[in-house]
């Protein structure tokens, strides 16, 4: 049987303009007897396709191409004329002197070879158009033509854009449309273990636990930490992942609770159903369980956190707490960092629908990452909000079951 989708593919190029089929002599005739190559013809005393020498094709079927003196003009040989036949956009052969001239009555301007839509209109296709009617995804403007962005992947004509190949089409801020490469973005994992550090320093770098960071694998990957601070007497470290883990409400259901009390707090340490106030049981697949070994979670540190009131509302921060997984207080954020912006994994910034319009990878460094939002532990003005940071590294607050906010745990490690 042959392959229809060629045969198609050849029909519509044959119809648009004269490309070459990639057909082989054997291929050339399809099921119901005709050649599928343009320019060719089914010769009657072998009964395979042959190049059509009446309409001046010459060569071999399945590369025919036009004899010296004609040009293929959508797939029909025609006579050159000693100028040529018009082939830039916009251009007519002008009657009086046979030469190719840009089409004023069409609002072209210029000379033949370069012409351009006068005023403020612009090419779309090959017509002069407005500037609004440039419209559809992928599409820039450049030069005055409207066209498919290829600097951002997308390749076909205006209106009609799609992704190049290796590439796939996915949507950021509800609204915009990027074309991602399908090539996952791999953290580099050569940083040493956290009980590896020789003469750790503030700023270190280093690898553990593991839990899941790209998008398209449900493996988990070791996971990597910052060194934020280290205790000068036990030399303990205090750590915090490098980039955003996932994205997970502050609490399941809004209602008023506290950094004790929330759903977030019992899934970090996978506290039992007694820990939340939406009696959520999380010793199985909770953070503390899922993501270390038993011989990581012996040295990870039970520490004492103290949960403030909101400085102006007074909202109750609640009680001090134990947690071996928690998450910084507002006072702490601006205690360990100057710019507060922070970066999901490749998994974590697909789910968020942010991705990076270059290569969607979550990671990059470039001027075109976004940074996500991410939870403190501190309360807000209300009960049934939490502290967070946004992407501009400023204070926030958020309902407690507010979607498409990210996680980053800290911890200390005894080594």
């Amino acid at each position: 049987m042959r392959n229809h989708n060629f045969i198609w593919s050849s029909l519509v190029c044959l119809s648009l303009l004269g490309c070459n089929s990639e057909t082989t002599e054997s291929e050339s005739v399809d099921e119901q007897g005709t050649c599928s190559g343009v320019g060719e013809i089914i010769e009657e005393s072998s009964g395979e396709c042959v190049c059509d020498t009446s309409k001046h094709w010459i060569g071999k079927a399945g590369s025919c191409e036009c004899e010296n003196g004609y040009t293929n003009h959508k797939g029909v040989c025609e006579e050159e004329l000693e100028q040529g036949p018009c082939s830039g956009v916009g251009e007519i052969i002008e009657e009086s002197s046979g030469e190719c001239v840009c089409d004023k009555s069409k609002h072209w301007t210029g000379e033949a070879g370069s012409c351009e839509c006068e005023g403020d209109l612009i090419n779309i296709n090959g017509v002069c158009d407005k500037t609004d009617n440039c419209k559809g995804n992928g599409v820039t403007i450049k030069d005055k033509i409207c066209m498919c962005n290829a600097q951002l992947h997308w390749t076909g004509k205006a209106g009609n854009c799609t992704c190049e190949k290796d590439h796939f089409e996915i949507v950021y801020h509800n609204v915009d449309y990027a074309c991602c490469d399908k090539v996952d973005y791999a953290t580099d994992f050569s940083q040493p273990s956290c009980w590896e550090l020789e003469n750790p320093q503030k700023g270190n770098i280093c690898l553990l636990g593991k839990y899941r960071q790209l998008r398209k694998t449900d493996e988990k990957q070791p996971i990597q930490w910052r060194v934020l601070d280290i205790d000068q007497g036990t030399g303990n470290l205090l750590l915090i992942t490098e980039f955003l883990l996932d994205i997970l409400p502050y609490n399941k259901t809004k209602k008023d609770v506290t950094w004790e009390t929330c759903t977030l707090r019992s899934w970090l340490n996978a506290f039992d159903s007694s820990a939340n106030a939406d009696g959520i049981d999380y010793t199985k697949t909770g953070f503390l369980k899922t993501a270390f070994t038993d011989a990581e979670r012996e040295h990870i540190v039970t520490a004492t956190n103290y949960n403030l009131d909101h400085p102006t509302a007074h909202t109750p921060g609640g009680n001090s707490t134990e947690d071996k997984v928690f998450l910084l207080s507002r006072e702490d954020t601006r205690t360990y960092f100057s710019s507060r912006l922070a970066y999901g994994t490749s998994y974590t910034t697909s789910n968020a629908g942010m991705l990076n319009t270059f290569n969607c990878r979550g990671q990059d460094t470039s001027e075109f990452q976004y940074p996500l939002p991410w939870w403190t532990r501190s309360c807000s003005v209300t009960a049934d909000q939490a502290r967070c940071i946004s992407v501009w590294s400023l204070d926030c607050d958020m309902e407690v079951n507010s979607d498409g906010m990210t996680v980053r745990p800290v911890l200390w490690l005894t080594k």
